[in-house]
């Protein structure tokens, strides 16, 4: 049961990790060693100790927690799904067997959101070797009787991601909601090149560049630059300068805590 077991190695921890070692914060780049799943612990889950279970938490803040999680192939029964969850999956496939529905594959490259509270089974499937994904999930649950108005999971439209039906506004500015939870937001944004000031992010978000580069200047002056197929968390509260480049547009999802 990975998912229970994410859930129950970070309260037990009690521990949140930023990354940040001085005052300025700074934006976390995912580990990219982890996504390519060099350096997972391995650990035995209490109701299946003959499985091979593996993680790594990458990111650990105030709202939004991050893993790669890895199984050898294995199915999972649930009544009710523990928490909204955004997946990536690295390699392999997830299978989502509904109760009253036809069963969902998930491919490895496609991104998805599980929601909060619908029933049925999980199935990852490796062949004889590991599954692995990106996980993110909020620190703190909804309330136990509540579930998200989404049923069952879904891909992320690809059509909306392809990016296509973008129209920008006034300020060459795109926002469309991908997932919208309990617990998790997920939207495609899209912006015309641009440099903006930021005083203080509003909210901790793990940032997925889809098109374009993304550069971040912090308060103190450090550069980051972050390309398409990269993986990063804005800390709530950071200050900097956000610089957006591309060929007419910069394209990037976002996931965060549900406001």
């Amino acid at each position: 049961m990975h998912r229970f077991i994410l859930l129950v190695t970070f309260l037990i921890s009690g521990q949140v990790l930023t990354s940040q070692s001085n005052t300025t914060l700074r934006p976390i780049l995912l580990d990219k060693e982890a996504l390519s799943g060099i350096g997972l612990q391995k650990i035995k889950p209490k109701d299946t100790p003959e499985r091979d279970f593996f993680q790594k938490r990458l990111y650990g803040g105030k709202e939004i927690s991050v893993y790669v999680v890895s199984s050898q192939s294995w199915t999972v029964p649930f009544d009710a799904f523990w928490f909204d969850e955004f997946i990536y999956i690295l390699h392999g496939k997830g299978k989502v067997h509904l109760d009253d529905q036809e069963d969902m594959i998930f491919n490895s490259g496609e991104y998805f959101f599980a929601p909060k509270g619908f029933p049925g089974k999980w199935e990852v499937q490796a062949g004889d070797n590991y599954h692995y994904e990106l996980s993110v999930i909020t620190n703190k649950r909804a309330d136990s009787t509540d579930v998200s108005p989404t049923k069952a999971p879904h891909l992320l439209d690809k059509s909306i991601m392809s990016g296509v039906d973008i129209t920008w506004d006034e300020d060459g500015l795109y926002q469309e909601i991908l997932a919208d939870g309990i617990e998790l937001q997920i939207f495609l944004k899209a912006e015309q090149p641009r440099t903006v000031d930021i005083a203080s992010w509003q909210k901790e978000q793990l940032i997925s560049v889809q098109s374009g580069i993304i550069k971040l200047t912090d308060s103190d002056g450090e550069e980051h630059t972050y390309y398409a197929g990269d993986f990063f968390v804005l800390p709530e509260t950071y200050k900097g300068t956000w610089q957006s480049q591309g060929h007419s547009l910069c394209k990037y999802v976002v996931v965060q805590k549900k406001t």
